[in-house]
């Protein structure tokens, strides 16, 4: 009895060996070959700042604004607010065009109706790939509207950090008497240092700048 006691002990304890090698190749081929991770969305996130002296002619104004723009990297899909201050605004859109160009309009925003002065981008509002390499390159802007400035009283170009400057003689150095003037619009980008810049002038033949 004690060698079928014996006997019966030792093809249980192999069974269950067996088992357990059995259940080690499983856990080994699924490490070696996991199923795939699903694709996690990237999302980027574009800022503004507009101000009038973005605006093509330069708008004469105080009023100032923030703007942010997020995108889906893989759909397009965006999202974002403008916020402004010191004015009345009565629309606000984004437009394709780099610093310092008018462009069309491609998307109009929506007034906030919880904070005055906030302008959101839809819902489910998309970008289609041709407006996407125009936002990377920093050629979208926000430009908000208002009776005083219906062409556009602040503008900000999204995702990119812009300069401008007035030129006239009375800088120069000595100062020059002349009623040529030029207005400069500068633009960088925040990550690379990219610059791209637009000088507009007249009552001057130029000659370099």
């Amino acid at each position: 009895m004690n060698q079928t006691f014996i006997r019966h002990k030792t093809i249980a304890f192999v069974s269950a060996i067996a088992v357990l090698l059995a259940a080690c190749g499983d856990s080994n081929d699924n490490a070696a070959n996991p199923s795939p991770a699903p694709a996690s969305a990237t999302t980027a996130i574009h800022y503004a700042v507009l101000a009038g002296a973005q605006e093509n002619p330069p708008a004469p104004t105080a009023a100032a604004g923030t703007g942010v723009l997020s995108i889906n990297t893989s759909s397009g899909q965006i999202s974002g607010t403008v916020s402004t201050s010191g004015l009345d605004s009565t629309a606000a859109h984004i437009h394709t065009g780099e610093a310092g160009i008018n462009g069309p309009i491609i998307l109009s925003l929506t007034r906030s109706t919880v904070t005055n002065g906030d302008w959101i981008v839809p819902p489910s509002a998309i970008l289609n790939a041709e407006q996407v390499a125009a936002l990377n390159a920093g050629n979208l802007y926000f430009n908000v509207h208002s009776d005083l400035f219906p062409g556009g009283q602040i503008r900000g170009q999204i995702g990119r950090t812009v300069l401008t400057a007035r030129l006239a003689g009375s800088q120069e150095n000595p100062p020059v008497t002349s009623t040529a003037t030029a207005t400069g619009v500068f633009s960088v980008d925040p990550l690379t240092r990219a610059l791209s810049a637009r000088v507009v002038t007249s009552g001057i033949t130029a000659t370099v700048a």
